[in-house]
């Protein structure tokens, strides 16, 4: 009489070689994992300084907007002023001019505060008379770690964003926002 081979006895578990190559191909997937999310942190970081940048050129474009009397006088023409400003005048009202200073002084601290190596200036690129209002650039420039995306944003005004910086800003290696108008 033959006796049931028992199928428990058979059937003992992993080998510890297949426990090896599991934890192998586990590893090796928690790797690429962990440099996924590495790299969506800097892309993340990249694009909300490009954000920043973007409002802060804007922000001084609705300054000079609101300020059209400064922009006639020529005011905004090479913008930022350096040294401090008096900004007393706020209370009883300022000149043209002094109000360009001042939101030439805050926008500064602005940029100064809120992007890394944060700088920015504001130049004149054409005045003809052919023109009705004058051309300006307005330059954001910051520090950004990793190579920078260049590209074109198609809208009613011309704007590039992260393009290398020329000459506009003093800082070296900045990455820009460039924001062509006419108020």
């Amino acid at each position: 009489m033959t006796h049931p081979v028992d199928q428990r006895q058979n059937q003992t578990g992993y080998t510890l070689l297949e426990v090896l190559v599991s934890f192998f191909v586990l590893s090796i997937g928690l790797l690429g994992l962990a440099t996924l999310q590495g790299v969506t942190l800097q892309g993340n970081n990249k694009s909300f300084n490009r954000s920043i940048a973007m409002v802060q050129a804007y922000d001084m474009a609705d300054r000079m907007r609101a300020n059209l009397a400064g922009i006639r006088a020529g005011a905004y023409d090479s913008l930022p002023v350096s040294g401090s400003v008096d900004s007393t005048c706020l209370a009883a009202g300022c000149t043209a001019a002094q109000l360009a200073a001042i939101d030439g002084d805050q926008w500064s601290d602005e940029l100064a505060e809120k992007l890394p190596s944060g700088e920015g200036a504001v130049t004149v690129l054409a005045v003809a008379a052919t023109l009705t209002a004058p051309i300006f650039q307005i330059d954001v420039g910051w520090l950004e770690i990793g190579t920078s995306l260049q590209g074109t944003l198609d809208s009613g005004e011309k704007e590039k964003i992260a393009q290398e910086c020329d000459d506009t800003l003093t800082g070296t290696g900045l990455t820009c926002f460039r924001l062509e108008f006419s108020p």
